[in-house]
């Protein structure tokens, strides 16, 4: 298999040599970014996805961080699923425990 190539916001080119997931690629470039990412922006599509999303292919790639003025919009949805769950499920555990998708299920 060749080599994937991911584009980051300053144009530099990072090269993977399997599928990772958007958190493991963060990961990679360093601990800080892997621990405050909480989406991603993928060849410029506004839609913000979640970090779970697998890079499989050649791509442009935002990684969305707690400094972002977009990581509130996610954190908001999120804990929304996370409230809505906790009020059908009283007293369970939340099944989520990640980003989920900006649009409404």
């Amino acid at each position: 298999m060749s080599s994937i190539k991911i584009t980051l916001p300053d144009n530099s080119i990072r090269e993977i040599d399997r599928a990772l997931s958007v958190a493991q690629f963060a990961a990679t470039i360093g601990p800080g970014l892997a621990k405050s990412a909480v989406g991603a922006r993928l060849d410029g599509d506004p839609e913000i996805k979640d970090i779970r999303l697998v890079l499989d292919h050649d791509c442009r790639l935002q990684i969305i961080t707690m400094q972002n003025a977009e990581a509130n919009e996610v954190i908001r949805h999120s804990a929304a699923h996370d409230f809505r769950n906790r009020q059908n499920h009283p007293g369970g555990v939340s099944r989520y425990r990640q980003v989920v998708p900006r649009n409404p299920c």
